[in-house]
């Protein structure tokens, strides 16, 4: 991930229990989890990956302050699947109750292009 931001981003381990890659940023300041997913749809399996994250979040990790949840689909999206990802996201983060302190993005392949040109 160093390659493609001028953050210095360590390793955070907010649990090995979920398949998210996780780094934090100036102290647990803000935490980033990854995962690459190969179709641009909140799966079951995400939803429950992003409830776990959850929990670890409101019942054990107070040190995060913000987390932000980044979904990557190794292709060029569209506006509208990208943005319907991200509204899927966002509903499903609504009708959880999930903690204030997650936010999410989608990433696709034009965003790791465009941030190693920067």
């Amino acid at each position: 991930m160093r390659g493609i931001t001028s953050f210095n981003l360590c390793w955070t381990g907010i649990r090995n229990d979920n398949d998210f890659l996780e780094y934090s940023i100036n102290d647990f300041f803000e935490t980033w989890l990854i995962q690459a997913i190969k179709k641009p749809t909140l799966s079951a399996e995400m939803r429950r990956q992003i409830k776990i994250v959850n929990r670890h979040i409101v019942n054990h990790e107070s040190k995060h302050q913000k987390v932000k949840i980044m979904l990557f689909v190794n292709r060029n999206l569209n506006y509208k699947t990208k943005a319907s990802l991200f509204n899927q996201l966002q509903l499903f983060s609504n009708t959880e109750s999930l903690s204030s302190k997650i936010g999410f993005q989608v990433w696709d392949k034009s965003d790791i292009t465009k941030a190693q040109q920067n």
